[in-house]
């Protein structure tokens, strides 16, 4: 008796093919075909088996159920690596010889041109360093002058950038602590030895350099990091030191006294109000008490007392 799907030859009264394991009917079942000789094969059966979903194929080795899916992990892996090499390399940057000879490239020109104006712009920023240790720039409101202090310690003005401008010195007495007001129409300046305190002083930026036209003297005695402008060009300042301090305004015309015994103030952006801390004596562990004011800036402004 042979197997219907491989050809094989097998006993009588066994239910499985040996060699492909496909059921054999009973001879009951099955009418008995006729021996075929052993010499000849069946071809048909041997070279194409109906062979299941699992079988290796035709072009596989005959042990190869295992080996396909290895293989497929390896041709799996190598697709995966190249995917990373092709993305991650940078681009191919040429070597440039030594000689400083570059290939005709369109972008060489603009390279050089790059150069040639940030060297220019290094250059200048050296000699704007060289020249000047200081500079203030006006805001976007003013009309594009500044002033710097020169290596000598001198203050000098310039109303523009055009080469037509002269500079105008301001004070060649220590000057320091510049200061425009908002619109650029005032600076403020501090002449003094290096103290904490100075005289500040104040000129239109419309007459400087002109004929009669000096800064004018605000205070002396200025505390140099206690000066906050006003939006109508005046000032307010502290006098003195320490427990001494004296809040002060300057409207333009003439100081006058806001409060006693501040050492620190800020101004609000209207220039309406200034607000400082009180420190009173007490008998405290701390030994004194600090309480919130509010003043507005006037002559005589009322006085608030905002938190204690």
């Amino acid at each position: 008796m042979f197997c219907k799907n491989c050809g094989r030859e097998i006993p009588e009264n066994v239910k499985f093919c040996s060699g492909c394991g496909t059921p054999v009917s009973p001879p009951s079942q099955t009418p008995e075909q006729p021996p075929e000789p052993p010499s000849a094969p069946v071809q048909p059966p041997v070279q194409e088996p109906e062979t299941p979903t699992d079988v290796p194929q035709e072009n596989a080795p005959a042990e190869s159920a295992p080996q396909d899916d290895l293989t497929a992990a390896l041709e799996a892996a190598p697709e995966t690596a190249e995917t990373a090499v092709v993305v991650a390399p940078p681009p191919e940057i040429q070597p440039v010889p030594s000689d400083g000879a570059v290939p005709p490239v369109p972008p060489a020109p603009k390279k050089k041109k790059t150069g040639i104006i940030l060297l220019a712009a290094a250059a200048a920023a050296v000699a704007i360093v060289l020249i000047a240790l200081l500079v203030k720039l006006l805001p976007s409101g003013g009309s594009g002058a500044f002033a710097y202090l020169t290596e000598d310690g001198e203050l000098m003005f310039r109303a523009d950038l055009k080469a037509k401008t002269k500079a105008v010195e301001l004070s060649d007495d220590e000057p320091g602590n510049v200061y425009f007001t908002a619109d650029g129409k005032y600076i403020y300046f501090m002449e003094g030895d290096g103290g904490d305190t100075a005289s500040l002083y104040r000129m239109e930026t419309a007459k400087a350099g002109k004929k009669d036209a000096s800064p004018e003297k605000v205070s002396s005695d200025v505390s140099r990091y206690s000066v906050s402008l006003l939006p109508s060009g005046g000032a307010v300042y502290i006098r003195g030191s320490g427990s001494d301090g004296q809040l002060r305004c300057f409207d333009g015309k003439e100081s006058y006294k806001l409060a006693s015994g501040v050492s620190d103030f800020i101004v609000d952006e209207k220039g309406t109000y200034a607000y400082y801390v009180d420190y009173t004596e007490t008998d405290s562990l701390d030994g004194y008490s600090a309480s919130l004011y509010r003043i507005q800036i006037k002559e005589g402004g009322e006085k608030e007392r905002l938190l204690k």
